[in-house]
């Protein structure tokens, strides 16, 4: 009976390891090289996301704290102070 209550307990504590399915869609920044320079709109990073396969848009203007989690199916337009896109890439 005590060897059934301990694997029991491991396989609870166990299912706590198990990890996030990967993501279904993968961004392409490449695909939207041409947007950096242009002054950001709401449109243009929707149609920067829909062109890279991004599933997720994150846009960081000068200042903003962002998180280092690492997301491949989300998309990153980075602005400058002028709130023109100064950088795109994917994680």
């Amino acid at each position: 009976m005590r060897a059934v209550a301990m694997t029991l307990a491991v396989m609870v504590t166990l299912t706590g390891c198990v990890r996030e399915a990967p993501a279904t869609s993968v961004c392409r920044a490449d695909a939207a090289q041409d947007q950096v320079g242009r002054p950001y709109t709401d449109a243009l990073g929707e149609t920067a996301r829909k062109a890279t396969g991004a599933t997720r848009l994150r846009v960081l203007r000068p200042g903003d704290m962002a998180t280092m989690d690492f997301d491949p199916s989300r998309l990153n337009i980075t602005l400058d102070g002028a709130g023109r896109v100064e950088q795109v890439g994917c994680n």
